[in-house]
């Protein structure tokens, strides 16, 4: 049995503290290095300082460098390193990991990525590197998971070349199938890039299977008008006059809120809001209506169904709607401009729409053609997006196919879309997700399904 001493980082970054060690390995040995250091918990107000403790099992196999490593915080970790564990460096790695009841990772191999959910208005966001305020991603396990900045803090050169605080935000939106109650935000943004594909489409919600996005601006109502001017400063008009019918049903709806002691911009179930909604005096609820739709009247809407992919321009005005279920992309930027919404805005106390209505595209956009990478029997890669700072493919593998990915660059993130992706032996479920280092060993992806599966792959630039 041994202890174990641990090295304390004074710059914030362990890695560089592994350099020494992995040099000094000779070739069929192994080390258990043990690093305290202090993280940045930059996604916080005044980004709070906290202790971690790594734990490094090195190994050199065949003249290459192994690193198995897991992470906690030092108020949970160093309490083991005042006993005796086992003096096998990777028995000791095991020992650790097991009592402190922590996830092992591989620089070598794909990260899982554990979801959180983010309730919203009109349904769930649910973030798989999303790392805000508002909620933190994990990785590992349903069981065992740690935050996914603390597990990246431990090895960002290798795991994300040190783009760790900057990863492509991959999320699902989550809708609720009602209208109206499962309408996202009218809004437009200024930096952030998305792109959508559409994985399910509520059959109650939309019959006959084709649901929809507002998007952009309709032509023929542009037409009826003398300049963009005009047509500019009549939308304005009419999302200017409907927000103060929206503002008065949303009083009315905060004093049930109070009633039910509840905090005026706590999220509530559609069903109680509907409930209040009923008790809303006629005369209102139809005028409420009424502008909402001469509202809408001056915007556009796409048809989307399963499979369809969404390209967002900056400064395009958009809002999925109900029912829609979509795996997106985005540039990792929390911006946007709220047009209108047609229920309170739970995130803020006011609209943007002046703002963006002296911003936004009113021209129609037309789709991008997908861009074939490697199409051969059995594999098809189609580059679906190609945004200035990532792109997205879109991976189909036959039946039985199989197909190889190199090491990324910096790093990767890998959504499974359909059943019978196996990813070196291991299942990957529909909706998960892998984050894929830079320092990750060949991959070997088979389609284990009787019917042609799809994932995503998005890379940074």
């Amino acid at each position: 049995m041994t202890v174990y001493s641990p090295i304390t980082c004074e710059g914030g970054n362990p890695e560089a503290l592994l350099v020494k060690p992995c040099d000094e390995l000779t070739d069929g040995c192994c080390e258990l290095v043990i690093i305290r250091y202090t993280l940045d918990q930059y996604w916080l107000d005044r980004s709070p300082e906290l202790s971690l403790i790594a734990y490094y099992h090195l190994a050199r196999e065949h003249g290459t460098i192994v690193i198995h490593f897991a992470v906690a915080e030092a108020s949970q970790g160093m309490s083991l390193l005042d006993v005796s564990i086992p003096s096998d460096p990777w028995d000791a790695f095991q020992y650790v990991a097991q009592q402190l009841s922590l996830p092992v990772f591989s620089a070598h191999q794909p990260i899982p990525l554990i979801s959180v959910n983010i309730a919203k208005p009109w349904g769930q966001e649910v973030w798989f590197t999303g790392i805000e305020q508002r909620g933190v991603a994990g990785a590992g396990s349903a069981n065992q998971q740690s935050p996914l900045p603390h597990v990246l803090s431990a090895l960002p050169g290798k795991l994300c070349g040190n783009r760790h605080r900057h990863l492509i935000l991959l999320k699902i939106l989550d809708p609720l199938p009602e209208e109206i109650f499962g309408d996202l935000y009218f809004e437009l943004h200024q930096e952030k890039r998305e792109v959508y594909v559409v994985t399910h489409v509520d059959p109650l919600a939309w019959p006959g299977g084709e649901g929809a996005i507002r998007f952009g601006f309709c032509a023929k109502k542009r037409q009826g008008f003398s300049s963009d001017k005009e047509f500019r400063q009549a939308f304005l008009s009419a999302v200017s006059d409907y927000e103060i019918t929206r503002r008065e049903i949303d009083q009315l709806i905060d004093r049930q809120r109070s009633l039910a002691g509840l905090g005026d911009n706590e999220p509530v179930d559609a069903d109680q809001l509907k409930a209040w909604l009923s008790l809303v005096p006629m005369d209102l609820t139809r005028e409420e209506l009424k502008k909402r739709q001469y509202m809408e009247s001056f915007t556009d809407s796409l048809p989307l169904s399963v499979g369809d992919v969404i390209k967002v321009p900056c400064l395009t005005p958009h809002s999925l709607q109900h029912g829609v279920r979509t795996i997106e992309f985005q540039t990792p930027v929390y911006e946007r401009l709220i047009v209108s919404f047609a229920q309170k805005v739970l995130t803020q106390q006011h609209w943007d729409t002046e703002e963006a209505v002296k911003l936004m595209l009113l021209e129609q956009q037309s789709p991008e053609a997908h861009m074939p990478i490697l199409v051969e029997p059995g594999l098809d890669i189609q580059r679906i997006v190609d945004f200035e700072d990532f792109e997205v493919r879109r991976v189909s593998l036959d039946s039985g196919t199989s197909m190889s990915i190199n090491s990324p660059e910096s790093y990767g993130v890998l959504m499974a879309i359909d059943h019978g992706i196996v990813i070196d032996g291991s299942l990957a479920e529909p909706e998960s997700a892998l984050l894929l280092p830079g320092s990750c060993h060949l991959l070997v992806l088979t389609n284990s399904s009787p019917k042609t599966a799809c994932f995503l792959l998005a890379f940074p630039k």
